[in-house]
C-alpha cells in the first residue's frame, strides 16, 4: 500500500526560542532597573539571535512543505516582540541558503545565514506486509533448542521470558522497494497480539548474522533457524541469535490485550538503506516475565500479519524511486529448457511443472519445436486427461509502476471433439493464491498464431507469478505458447486515464425448471439448459455512477468465474440489455423471463469453455456504460446472460456476489479517460 502526503517538520528550535525569550523577559521583569540597563544590550542581542534562528527553521519548514518549488521569503514576521525578515535562494530544489535578520523596536538586531540546507520532497508512506511482500519470520526457543518453527503451522510467533524459558522472535522485511537514498521520517514495526499473559517491555535489536526461516513446525530435521543454529546446521556465535546489544526500540506490551503493538525503528531502517549494516532483520525478546503470541506471516487473517510502515522522502532534485524498467522474456529458444531469459530483466527462477515431473524435455508439459510455434521452439501444453496440470514462473515486479503481459499462442485439436481449457492465472504472493485472468477453450483451432496482451499492473509485487493451468476434460487438445514477455515501466499512465473494477450490486438466476422460485441469495449464477432443455438465465446489475459524466469510456469488460459445468467443448453465451426493473429478491422465471423485459439486440457474445475453474470474459460496447450512467434511453436495469443454442444438459455455473471468495464475484472492468 502506497500513500503520498505532505508532512511538516517539528520546529523544536522555534519552540525553544519562544520559551527562552519568555524566560529572559521574566528575568528582566524581576531584576532591578539598574541591572536591566546594564544587561539590556546583551539580552536584546541574545533575544534577537534566538528569533533569527527560529526564522531560519520556520523558513526551512515552509520550504519542506512546498514540494520542492515556490519557496517564499519572509518579511517583518512578528515573534515575541521582535520581527524578522529573510531570503531563501534558490526558490526551488535543494540545497538552499537562508539568510535572516531579526530586530526589536529599540534597534537591537542579529543576522544569521545558513548554507547548503537540504529541502525534501513530499513524504511517501509504504506498508510492507509479510505474507504479501518478501520477508521472513520465525521464533526460536531454548527449551526446544534444535527445533525450527519457520513453517508456522500454528500461524504464531512467540516472545517470552518466564523463569528460564526464553523465546526470541526473528523477523526481516525486504527493503528493496524503498529507494536507497530515502530519508526515513518514520518506520513503525507493527505486530498483532493474539494471546498471552503478563505486562512488560519487548525489545528490538539488530541481527548481525543472516539466517534461514525454514519450513518446519517443531518436528523433523531443522531446515532453518533454531536456538542453536542460524540455518539448521551452522551455530550462532551466541545461542539464541547473534544480535547487536544496542537497544533499537522498546515497547511496553500488555499481553492480556489483543490488538496491534508497534515499535519505532526509523534509525535502524535508515542504517540498512545507507549500507551501514546489512539487513539481516530484527530480534525481539522480553525484558522480564511476559508470554505473548503475535500473528506471523502465515496467519490466516491477512490484516494481522506483521507490517513495517515506512514514511520517507528524498531530497528535492533527486529521484525517489527504485523503479525498474525493461522486460522479462522467454522465447523458448532451446528445446527441453525451462530457464530461458531473453529480456533485459531476469526471471526469479525457471518454469515449474505441477501434475507431472519429467521436466521440459518430455511429457504433456514441454518445450519443443513444432509447426505451431511462432518461431522455432515453444511451450506446449497438452490436455487429454482430467488431471490438472500447470506450469508457472516467478518474477520480481515490486519496483515497477506499470506492467503488461503479452504472448502468442495456437490451439490444435488432435481428436474431435475437443474440450477443456487452459486458464492464465496470476499471483501476487509467489503462488499461494491465484487470480484467473483469461481462459482459452480447447475445442478451437488457431490456423495462424493469435496474440494476447493483458495489463497486469494491479498484480505488481515482489513475488508475482504467472501460471497456465488446465481445466476440464479434453481429447488430445494442445496449446502452443511462445514469446512470453512482461514489459515493465517507470512511467505512470496519464493522469487522465482511469480504470475501475466494479462488482455486482444485484444478481440472480431465472430457472425454467423451478419457474416460481427466486434464487437471489444463491452463490451461483446458472446459464444453459438441463437434460429436458429447460433453460437457465442470469441477471446482473452494476452501479456505474462512479464514472464521471464527462468521461470517455475506452473499454468495458464483463468477467465471470465458472466453478461447475456440464457438457463438452464450449457454449456460446450472449449478453442482452435488460429494459425493465427487477429485484434480486423477487425475480423468477415466471415474472421476468418474458422477452419484453429485454432489448433483443445482442450486445456481446463469447464462446465459453465447458470446464472449471475458468474465467469467461465479454467485451461490452462502451456506449452501454454511457447509457447506464446517463439513464438514456432507459435507466440502468443491468444485463441478462443467455445460452445461444439448444443442446440439452449444457450449462456453466458462475460465482455470484454471494460467493465466499470475493475475488470470484462478478466484475465489470471499465477503462476511461477524462478530457
Amino acid at each position: 500500500m502506497l500513500t503520498i502526503r505532505n508532512q511538516g517538520f517539528i520546529l523544536l528550535p522555534v519552540v525553544l526560542a519562544i520559551t527562552l525569550i519568555a524566560g529572559v523577559a521574566f528575568l528582566m521583569n524581576r531584576d532591578g532597573a539598574g541591572n536591566v540597563n546594564g544587561l539590556a544590550g546583551e539580552i536584546a542581542t541574545t533575544q534577537a539571535a534566538y528569533v533569527a534562528r527560529a526564522g531560519i527553521n520556520q523558513m526551512l519548514w515552509q520550504a519542506n512543505n512546498a514540494n520542492c518549488t515556490g519557496y517564499v521569503n519572509a518579511s517583518n514576521v512578528n515573534l515575541g516582540g521582535y520581527s524578522y525578515s529573510g531570503t531563501i535562494n534558490p526558490t526551488s530544489n535543494s540545497p538552499v541558503s537562508i539568510s535572516v535578520t531579526a530586530n526589536n523596536a529599540e534597534g537591537a538586531g542579529y543576522s544569521i545565514k545558513r548554507d547548503r540546507l537540504k529541502v525534501y520532497q513530499s513524504t511517501v508512506t509504504k506498508t510492507l506486509q509479510l505474507g504479501t511482500d518478501a520477508g521472513k519470520d520465525t521464533y526460536i526457543g531454548n527449551l526446544w533448542s534444535t527445533y525450527n518453527y519457520g513453517g508456522g503451522a500454528d500461524d504464531d510467533v512467540l516472545t517470552t521470558k518466564i523463569g528460564r524459558l526464553y523465546r526470541h522472535l526473528l523477523i526481516q522485511f525486504d527493503l528493496s522497494t524503498i529507494p536507497s537514498n530515502a530519508h526515513i521520517v518514520s518506520a513503525e514495526l507493527q505486530l498483532y497480539r493474539k494471546t498471552g499473559s503478563g505486562k512488560d517491555a519487548i525489545n528490538v535489536y539488530r541481527i548481525k548474522q543472516d539466517w534461514i526461516e525454514g519450513s518446519k513446525t517443531g518436528s523433523g530435521t531443522a531446515d532453518g533457524a533454531t536456538w542453536k543454529t542460524f540455518n539448521g546446521t551452522n551455530t550462532w556465535v551466541n545461542p539464541g541469535g547473534d544480535y547487536d546489544p544496542t537497544l533499537m526500540a522498546r515497547s511496553q506490551v500488555d499481553a492480556g490485550v489483543s490488538g496491534v503493538h508497534s515499535w519505532e525503528i526509523a534509525p535502524l531502517v535508515q542504517s540498512w538503506l545507507t549500507g551501514k549494516y546489512p539487513n539481516y532483520g530484527m530480534l525481539l525478546n522480553a525484558s522480564d516475565s511476559i508470554s505473548v503470541t503475535f500473528a506471523s506471516k502465515q496467519d490466516t487473517t491477512l490484516a494481522n500479519r506483521p507490517r513495517l510502515v515506512i514514511t520517507y522522502n528524498c531530497e528535492c532534485g533527486l529521484s525517489c524511486t527504485t523503479c525498474i524498467s525493461g522486460n522479462f522474456r522467454d522465447e523458448f529458444s532451446v528445446s527441453g529448457d525451462y530457464s530461458g531469459n531473453k529480456g533485459s530483466l531476469a526471471w526469479t527462477g525457471n518454469w515449474l511443472e505441477t501434475g507431472e515431473s519429467d521436466g521440459a524435455g518430455a511429457g504433456k508439459l514441454s518445450v519443443l519445436a513444432a509447426t505451431q510455434c511462432t518461431t522455432g521452439n515453444c511451450l506446449k501444453i497438452r490436455k487429454d486427461t482430467a488431471t490438472i496440470m500447470s506450469v508457472s514462473r516467478e518474477l520480481k515486479l515490486a519496483n515497477a509502476v506499470t506492467a503488461s503481459l503479452s504472448f502468442s499462442y495456437r490451439r490444435t485439436v488432435v481428436l474431435m471433439p475437443g474440450g477443456g481449457a487452459i486458464t492464465l492465472e496470476i499471483s501476487k504472493d509467489g503462488g499461494a493464491t491465484y487470480t484467473a485472468l483469461k481462459s482459452y477453450a480447447l475445442d478451437a483451432i488457431d490456423y495462424v498464431p493469435a496474440s494476447e496482451t493483458i495489463d497486469i499492473t494491479g498484480y505488481i509485487a515482489a513475488k508475482t507469478r504467472i501460471r497456465f493451468i488446465t481445466a476440464g476434460a479434453s481429447y488430445q487438445s494442445n496449446m502452443h505458447i511462445d514469446n512470453i514477455d512482461v514489459t515493465v515501466s517507470c512511467t505512470p499512465p496519464p493522469s487522465s486515464s482511469h480504470s475501475v473494477i466494479l462488482n455486482t450490486i444485484a444478481d440472480t438466476n431465472l430457472s425454467e425448471v423451478n419457474a416460481g422460485t427466486n434464487y437471489g441469495s444463491s452463490n451461483l449464477i446458472w446459464v444453459g439448459t438441463n437434460s429436458f432443455l429447460k433453460k437457465y438465465k442470469g441477471l446482473l446489475k452494476f452501479n456505474v455512477s462512479s464514472i464521471p459524466a464527462g468521461a470517455i469510456v475506452t473499454s468495458a469488460k464483463l468477467r465471470l468465474f465458472a466453478s461447475t459445468f456440464s457438457g463438452t467443448g464450449s457454449m456460446s453465451i450472449g449478453i442482452y440489455k435488460v429494459i425493465a426493473n427487477w429485484s434480486e429478491s423477487t425475480a423468477t422465471w415466471t415474472n421476468f423471463s418474458s422477452i419484453t423485459n429485454y432489448n433483443l439486440i445482442q450486445r456481446a457474445v463469447t464462446t465459453a469453455p465447458l470446464a472449471s475453474p475458468v474465467v469467461v470474459e465479454w467485451a461490452l460496447p462502451t456506449s452501454l456504460i454511457n447509457e447506464w450512467r446517463d439513464s438514456v434511453p432507459t435507466p440502468n436495469y443491468g444485463l441478462a446472460l443467455v445460452y445461444e443454442s439448444i443442446l440439452n444438459s449444457v450449462y456453466l455455473d458462475f460465482a455470484s456476489k454471494e460467493n465466499a471468495d470475493t475475488n470470484l464475484r462478478p466484475q465489470l472492468v471499465i477503462d476511461y479517460t477524462l478530457p
